[in-house]
């Protein structure tokens, strides 16, 4: 038996569509887009992928790529699951280095790509116990980035407004 074909596709109504699109409108073609491994990874299929390593790299990769003398705007995508993980080193080096880079922490709120396991972010533990929530803005602000905003990334014109800064 042969079976159709079917690529990986963002879940219905997923809030990573309107970034992807607010990110190529904003930056445009010539940006470089490092990426990460998870749900924003699909953006590829948005033109808004240029590399994905591993988990955890694309804060990394900009900032290299950005010490290596790129001109062109570098804006990568993090997955919030994945900034706990391995993204808060890879931006707070990059923050020291004094990286003039983009970063988008793209938080839907859950693990989506291996099983929905909550994270740091949630306010809940692995046995969904409540627990702190850790919030993404105070995080990096703490860290010293100098412009941090929380956006809700269905709100398009605001997200848009806030990548144009």
């Amino acid at each position: 038996m042969e079976l159709p074909v079917r690529p990986p596709a963002m879940c219905a109504g997923c809030s990573h569509r309107g970034t992807f699109h607010v990110m190529k409108k904003v930056f445009g073609e010539d940006a470089v887009f490092p990426s990460d491994i998870g749900c924003y990874t699909l953006g590829i299929q948005h033109g808004t992928v240029d590399t994905t390593l591993c988990m955890g790299a694309s804060i990394s990769v900009a900032s290299g790529i950005y010490d290596a003398g790129e001109k062109k705007p570098i804006c990568c995508t993090i997955g919030d699951s994945t900034f706990f993980h391995t993204g808060i080193n890879s931006l707070m080096n990059a923050i020291y280095n004094k990286s003039d880079i983009t970063v988008l922490i793209l938080d839907n709120r859950t693990t989506a790509m291996t099983g929905h396991q909550p994270n740091p972010g949630m306010g809940k533990t692995a046995t969904r116990e409540p627990t702190v929530e850790v919030a993404f803005d105070r995080l990096c602000s703490a860290m010293g980035a100098e412009f941090v905003e929380v956006v809700d990334p269905y709100d398009m014109a605001a997200t848009e407004d806030v990548l144009e800064r």
